[in-house]
């Protein structure tokens, strides 16, 4: 009962931090005058959707990057922003689909500290939500290869992406607040 107990306190734990978005960066420090490039796989089942649900309801795609980002999502650009105090905020519904997606970002860096911040919310119909956080199971690379925003992209010699902090932590506060 004990050891039960203490895996339940585990998954418990291990879900809200999962529900927090990290900045995340590539490999290596991040330099000034640099471009970095991310890729991140959804899968989007039927039963992530609900009993009944055939589509997506919203998927609300919040992102932030320090100093400035465009956003595709199956290739179709969806979202950019330049001012990384200022998290934009858009509904990609339409981008979506059941199977396999891809989130794939151009973030750049002006300065000395470096990050990408980015959660994509999917809601059913069926009031269920899956979120999808920025996170070290992002892709990155510092070469842009033709190709690179879309699904069918071979990103294999693609780098896994560093944490540099959490939504919240210094230097950059709370940007979805």
């Amino acid at each position: 009962m004990v050891i039960a107990a203490a895996l339940c306190i585990a998954t418990a734990t291990d879900t809200i931090a999962a529900e927090i978005p990290h900045w995340i960066w590539g490999a290596g420090a991040a330099k000034s005058n640099e471009t970095v490039y991310f890729r991140k796989i959804v899968q989007i089942n039927t039963k992530d959707l609900g009993p009944g649900a055939k589509q997506v309801q919203s998927a609300k795609f919040t992102m932030s990057c320090d100093n400035g980002f465009e956003a595709f999502i199956n290739g179709n650009k969806v979202l950019a922003g330049g001012d990384w105090n200022n998290a934009r905020t858009t509904d990609v519904k339409k981008h979506l689909k059941v199977g396999r997606n891809v989130i794939a970002v151009r973030g750049w860096n002006e300065g000395s500290v470096a990050g990408l911040v980015g959660q994509l919310d999917i809601a059913a119909s069926t009031s269920r939500h899956r979120v999808v956080n920025t996170d070290t199971s992002w892709l990155s690379s510092h070469s842009k290869a033709a190709g690179w925003e879309t699904l069918g992209f071979d990103a294999k010699a693609w780098d896994t992406s560093k944490v540099t902090g959490t939504l919240g932590d210094s230097p950059w506060g709370n940007v979805f607040a």
